[in-house]
């Protein structure tokens, strides 16, 4: 597997055409190792089917036709970033509130104290500042 379920990954981009599958299909594989990450695919050629097929799914953020404007590409890519952030930011709102329901319904005494569970968003959180501060950099 390219993607190790470990990796920190904000944005998947893939060329349509490569050696052993197309990109159509790696992003779609990709969607279940990395769910909330936006796919952008680019190609030279106009495989309209699979690129159809994955707008219609929603398994691509952007499509991208070569040969790319480098400046355009750092747009999409930070738009990307944003949408990751938000697709984040929105999954942790969902299960805060998922957990702040079924601790509701708990006697105090049952109610578990919140460790890890927000360590590990935090982290992610953080590495996306460091990223986003990077990009302000350049």
């Amino acid at each position: 597997a390219v993607l190790r379920e470990d990796a920190f990954v904000a944005v998947v981009l893939s060329d349509q055409r490569m050696p052993k599958k197309s990109g159509a299909d790696f992003l779609v594989e990709s969607q279940d190792v990395t769910p909330m990450v936006p796919k952008i695919l680019m190609t030279a050629y106009t495989d309209v089917e699979d690129i159809v097929r994955l707008i219609n799914e929603g398994q691509i953020f952007r499509y991208i036709q070569k040969p790319w404007d480098g400046k355009a590409l750092r747009e999409v890519l930070a738009e990307a970033v944003t949408e990751y952030r938000r697709r984040i930011d929105s999954g942790l709102k969902s299960r805060g509130n998922a957990s702040l329901g079924a601790m509701a319904s708990k006697p105090a005494a049952e109610t578990p104290a919140p460790a890890s569970a927000e360590t590990a968003p935090q982290g992610t959180l953080d590495k996306l500042k460091a990223l986003s501060d990077l990009r302000k950099k350049q």
